[in-house]
C-alpha cells in the first residue's frame, strides 16, 4: 500500500487526501473514480473556496474525458456469496461481519459492501452495485475482485489486531457461475 492508500485508510473523508487520491485516479485514467473522490472532497469544503473552484474544473474534464470514452458497462452485477464463521471461532451473535468486495488492483475502497450480525451467520447475501460504498464506483468498474468477510472485535470497518477473517483473491466478475464461499477462520496479527 502506497503512503496516499494508507493515509486513506486511516481517514477518507480526508479532504487533502481525497483531492490526491483524485489526481491520482485522473492520472491513472480512472476517470469515474476521480470524479467520486473530487465530488466527495468538494461536499465537505466551504463552496465558495479557490480549492472548490479548481475541484470543480477537475471534475469537468474528467466528465468530459469519461463523455469521449465509450464505456464498456457491465451488465447489472449480482454477486452470491455464502458467509459462515468457523465453528472453532468463540464470538458474540452482536458482533459485526463486514463483507466487501474490493478491486484486485487499485483503490482499497470497496466496491460494495454489506454488515451484518454474527448470530445471523451462516447465511447467502447478494452484492450488486446497489451496495456501493461511493456513488460511481462499483463493481460495473472493474473485471476482477478480491471478496472479503470480516468478524470484527471493535465493530469498526477498519481491520484491527485481533478480527478473524477470510477472503479469496482474483475473483473474475465475468466468469463467475457459482455462489464464493466465505467462511471466516483467520485471525489477524499484524498490520
Amino acid at each position: 500500500l502506497s503512503a496516499l492508500d494508507k493515509a486513506f485508510v486511516i481517514d477518507s473523508s480526508n479532504t487533502t487526501v481525497l483531492g490526491l487520491k483524485g489526481i491520482q485516479s485522473f492520472e491513472n485514467q480512472q476517470w469515474q473514480l476521480a470524479i467520486t473522490y473530487w465530488q466527495e472532497a468538494k461536499r465537505q469544503m466551504d463552496q465558495t473556496s479557490a480549492t472548490v473552484k479548481a475541484l470543480k474544473v477537475g471534475i469537468a474534464r474528467a466528465q468530459k474525458r469519461l463523455s469521449v470514452e465509450p464505456q464498456e458497462q457491465l451488465p447489472s452485477l449480482q454477486i452470491e456469496i455464502l458467509v459462515s464463521i468457523d465453528k472453532s471461532i468463540d464470538f458474540n451473535p452482536e458482533q459485526r461481519v463486514f463483507v466487501a468486495l474490493v478491486a484486485a488492483s487499485g483503490a482499497p475502497m470497496p466496491l460494495a459492501a454489506r454488515k451484518l450480525r454474527a448470530g445471523d451467520l451462516p447465511t447467502t447475501i447478494t452484492l450488486s452495485n446497489a451496495d456501493a460504498v461511493m456513488a460511481g464506483y462499483n463493481l460495473s468498474n472493474v473485471n476482477k475482485v478480491k471478496a472479503v468477510a470480516r468478524l470484527s472485535q471493535s465493530g469498526s470497518a477498519t481491520p484491527q489486531i485481533g478480527d478473524w477473517e477470510y477472503s479469496l483473491t482474483g475473483i473474475n466478475l465475468r466468469d463467475l457461475e457459482q455462489p464464493l464461499s466465505l467462511k471466516i477462520s483467520r485471525q489477524i496479527n499484524t498490520n
